[in-house]
């Protein structure tokens, strides 16, 4: 298999190259249409953007600085649904999972 990213240490090509892998091997190219990746609601960014402390924690805990995690929060960033994110904004916000995540239907590559 031929690789296409320029700098295959980057995470974003190391992730796409994983899911291409397994797409081959699976055989379900066109499932890429139907799999479904979690995004924040609206209440939780607005959650995030109102509390200090949720963005300060988010900055300590994922080593990312301030405006890296207002980066996220605008452009809903996948970095804000990891496990150790999601734990943060649940304890700081007092919302549940529930209203924290939200599915979006990936688009076809």
């Amino acid at each position: 298999m031929q690789h296409c990213c320029r700098d295959i240490m980057q995470d974003n090509c190391i992730i796409s190259c994983v899911y291409a892998v397994l797409l081959r091997i699976f055989g379900v190219a066109k499932m890429l249409e139907q799999i479904k990746y979690m995004k924040l609601t609206q209440l939780a960014l607005g959650a995030i953007r109102n509390n200090k402390r949720v963005r300060a924690r988010l900055q300590l805990e994922l080593d990312r600085s301030e405006y890296t995690i207002n980066r996220y929060v605008q452009e809903n960033d996948i970095m804000l649904t990891t496990a150790t994110a999601l734990k943060i904004i649940r304890e700081e916000t007092g919302l549940t999972t529930k209203q924290i995540l939200e599915k979006e239907k990936a688009l076809a590559a």
